[in-house]
């Protein structure tokens, strides 16, 4: 099945579903997609929605899969996100990288590396405390 056919399922799918949102569990028996063909239609689709100038297409644990043109709900949704790949990119430092750099400390490649995604986490931290009207969030 071309992964265009599988994301324009999704769409109609969605579509029909409106003004109620679909599960990836409801997402896949409406179709009639195999769950990996349901998450590569997903990315497309959500390609396609940007190409095409559509409301993006997000997933809260509350309601599922929905197209949204709301501000608010499209930042709660990337504030979700952000914090999902901060904890990633944390971990990823604490478990890997830099237990690596403690084994090999003149290692050019692995400085980098840490050098790198010590920025991308402070990026992300950022982002995760930023709050509307200029002031951080306090915690997390």
């Amino acid at each position: 099945m071309k992964p265009t056919v599988s994301a324009d399922r999704i769409r109609v799918a969605l579509s029909e579903a409106r003004p109620a949102v679909l599960s990836f569990k409801q997402l896949v028996a409406a179709t009639e997609l195999s769950p990996s063909q349901t998450r590569r239609g997903l990315g497309i689709l959500r390609d396609i929605a940007a190409q095409d100038h559509l409301p993006p297409l997000i997933w809260t644990l509350a309601d599922g899969y929905r197209f949204s043109g709301d501000p608010v709900e499209l930042e709660a949704y990337e504030q979700a996100i952000f914090k999902r790949k901060l904890n990633e990119f944390a971990r990823l430092i604490t478990d890997t990288i830099g237990p690596h750099a403690e084994l090999d400390p003149e290692d050019e490649w692995v400085q980098l590396v840490l050098a790198q995604l010590n920025g991308i986490r402070a990026a992300l931290d950022m982002l995760v405390r930023f709050r509307r009207g200029g002031t951080a969030r306090v915690g997390r």
